[in-house]
């Protein structure tokens, strides 16, 4: 079964408190998304290789999906690396913080947006993960790791073209009003948070089509989970989580945040870098600039 686009901007926060979601069609700018794609394509194109100033394969490539698995098998941590890194650029966080989707959570209820956690991107293709969880989430709630405002929203939104082969996005409609579900119990060290699944069936799970350019947002409690891949392309998609920092209950609850992030104990590379390579650097930004 599918989920259809909501095209009805007037009846969006009713359809959102019954369903627990809404698409948007349009909603994310075409040049956001080419800066996105580009600076992805990038990345990857550098670790692998490829020269400044070359042309890098584009990310719906078949090109580039053999070098995400040529880096994925024999360079895991250069992979791993640009994969994290996608996740630091500052298109991608222009984009979570673009105008227009702040207006619409705010129409939807989220008064003061705040971050709970940086903007992600996701490469799910069962060729570039070494469990299930890195490319078939099972049945979840993210608000088991937001832990935030209750009122908080999710904004998910494909990168490329995301077909039925290629694993949408599923949901149960109306979950969102029972609340936070209990945790199943031995879900094990590969994904603590599977939820428990008493009371639902896989019938109850309805595929959502969010077609590019358009953005998906839900509430934490909605239960969700990824669908399956069966293609040889990666499925490239965003995340964005949010809290509400006017709810009441997160304000008396100090605005909780699990996410920590700290600096190095220590250097991790020791000996890097030297005198020499620094002093190069600039050297030839000297001579560069006479």
């Amino acid at each position: 079964m599918t989920a259809a686009c909501e095209t009805t901007p007037d009846v969006l926060r009713r359809r959102y408190a019954r369903d627990g979601y809404v698409v948007v069609p349009g909603l994310i700018a075409a040049d956001a998304l080419a800066e996105l794609r580009g600076d992805i394509a990038r990345i990857f194109s550098l670790t692998a290789g490829i020269k400044t100033g070359d042309p890098y394969p584009d990310i719906e490539s078949a090109g580039f999906n053999q070098m995400l698995r040529d880096l994925f098998e024999n360079r895991f941590e250069a992979y791993h690396g640009a994969a994290r890194l996608c996740n630091h650029t500052v298109s991608l966080h222009r984009l979570s913080t673009d105008p227009a989707i702040q207006k619409l959570m705010r129409s939807l209820g989220v008064a003061v947006p705040a971050i709970c956690a940086r903007p992600v991107v996701w490469f799910h293709s069962p060729g570039l993960a070494r469990s299930e969880r890195y490319h078939r989430l099972p049945a979840h709630q993210e608000w088991s790791n937001m832990q935030g405002s209750i009122d908080g929203m999710v904004v998910w939104l494909p990168l490329l073209p995301v077909t039925a082969e290629m694993g949408r996005l599923q949901v149960v409609p109306g979950s969102h009003r029972d609340g936070l579900r209990p945790l199943l119990d031995g879900a094990g060290e590969d994904y603590p948070l599977s939820m428990d699944m008493d009371g639902l069936s896989d019938t109850d799970f309805v595929e959502v089509d969010v077609p590019l350019g358009a953005a998906l947002l839900f509430s934490p409690f909605l239960v969700h989970r990824s669908g399956t891949n069966r293609t040889e392309q990666a499925r490239i998609t965003a995340n964005f989580r949010f809290n509400n920092a006017a709810d009441p209950s997160f304000i008396a609850r100090n605005m909780a945040n699990p996410f920590l992030y700290e600096a190095p104990a220590s250097l991790m590379t020791p000996g890097f870098p030297d005198a020499s390579q620094v002093r190069g650097y600039f050297e030839t930004m000297l001579q560069e600039s006479e």
